[in-house]
């Protein structure tokens, strides 16, 4: 298991995400998530989410979680909603939605490749060009056909 890349659901790697977002600690996520310790995060994302099931997925999943985390993940199944929420939590940018497309974002290199590893292969990230402070401009959409 140790090659392959962890699959996770769209749901877990929000919850991963939104933690890191508000400065959780890798670490601190996965001991959180084992000792079922996660009443300081259930106010976090307005209380939307239920981090019980990043317990639950520690539970049966612990190993995986831990690879997930220090070693990567790609999202099973993304909806053009979630991979708005995404980059929101990863990124701290607001994309704008056009359709079943979301355009705006500004990545350094290093973002813009993690974001290619941990979308689901269905979508395509496409470069637009350099912004003027030297990020590139991005695009995520369905490729035509899908």
């Amino acid at each position: 298991m140790e090659d392959q890349v962890v699959k996770l659901s769209q749901r877990e790697a929000l919850l991963i995400e939104l933690l890191r977002g508000e400065g959780v600690a890798d670490d601190q996520i996965l001991a959180s998530a084992r000792s079922g310790e996660i009443e300081a995060y259930q106010q976090l994302g307005g209380g939307h989410f239920d981090f019980n099931e990043l317990v639950e997925f520690a539970k049966t999943h612990g190993e995986l979680l831990k690879q997930a985390i220090r070693q990567g993940y790609e999202i099973k199944f993304n909806t053009i909603n979630g991979i708005k929420l995404l980059v929101g939590f990863m990124f701290g940018q607001e994309a704008e939605r056009e359709g079943e497309r979301l355009e705006g974002l500004a990545l350094s290199p290093e973002d813009l490749s993690r974001l290619r590893r941990v979308l689901s292969r269905f979508w395509a990230v496409t470069e637009m060009g350099p912004t003027e402070d030297g990020r590139i401009s991005v695009r995520i959409e369905l490729p035509a056909g899908s």
